[in-house]
């Protein structure tokens, strides 16, 4: 577990829409890079699925699942 926490009071509020979330808004939206997200989607620690090569997200399952390791506050 990370021993950072995310906090989401500033969050960088993006226009993103459920399932089909791209890294790179992920990213954006929590203020890191691309590839944190794709190694956490790679590492089990948000959940992903992939359309040919590209991860894609569920914007609110990996909210929840960042909630959930406490690596969010709910601020």
């Amino acid at each position: 577990m990370s021993t950072h926490r995310i906090d989401t009071t500033n969050a960088k509020r993006i226009p993103v829409q459920g399932a089909g979330v791209t890294a790179h808004e992920i990213a954006a939206r929590f203020r890191v890079t691309a590839p944190s997200v794709r190694r956490w989607a790679r590492q089990g620690i948000v959940p992903a699925f992939k359309i040919g090569s590209t991860y894609r997200f569920d914007l609110a399952a990996v909210e929840e699942a960042l909630r959930v390791r406490g690596e969010v506050s709910d601020g």
